[in-house]
């Protein structure tokens, strides 16, 4: 066999194995559906006081996308309710209801990466980074805004 058969041989392959994948995650069983509870003492807030409490309601939208809905007191007391929908192109769609931001997007890497960012008034505020434990159980969301992270662990609820 050629060197060149060998690696259009692995390209398809490679290709196939990635189709394959979307085709899970478009077939119901993404590790990402489900309620999740942001546990705070595992999670970390440089950038001010951790919220009381922090839910986020995650559901299949279109083929290849998610809808959020969330609900969140925070530091003060004060009851945040937002949602959004959006696909997993890397593209901004709109955030309803959030006063930190109007904007966001993910991309999604694998099945249990991605990264994104979020919108106010135009301007970029944070990228994202999303990992989801192998088991499906932990969400781990790093936000990085001017050199200063916040890690936000979430656990799924049953």
């Amino acid at each position: 066999m050629s060197r060149r058969t060998v690696i259009w041989g692995l390209a398809i392959i490679s290709g196939l194995a990635s189709w394959s994948g979307a085709r899970r995650l478009q077939a119901g069983d993404d590790p990402l559906w489900g309620t999740w509870k942001l546990n705070i003492e595992k999670s970390t807030f440089s950038s001010g006081p951790p919220p009381k409490s922090n839910t986020h309601k995650y559901e299949p939208y279109g083929t290849d996308g998610v809808r959020a809905t969330a609900h969140v007191v925070d530091a003060e007391g004060r009851e945040i309710n937002f949602q959004y929908s959006l696909k997993y192109d890397g593209k901004f769609y709109p955030v309803i209801g959030d006063p930190s931001r109007d904007m966001t997007s993910l991309k999604r890497i694998d099945a249990y990466t991605g990264v994104g960012a979020n919108m106010k008034g135009g301007k970029v505020i944070n990228s994202s980074r999303h990992v989801l434990s192998n088991h499906g159980r932990t969400l781990t969301v790093t936000l990085t805004r001017a050199g200063i992270s916040d890690v936000r662990v979430y656990e799924k609820q049953q």
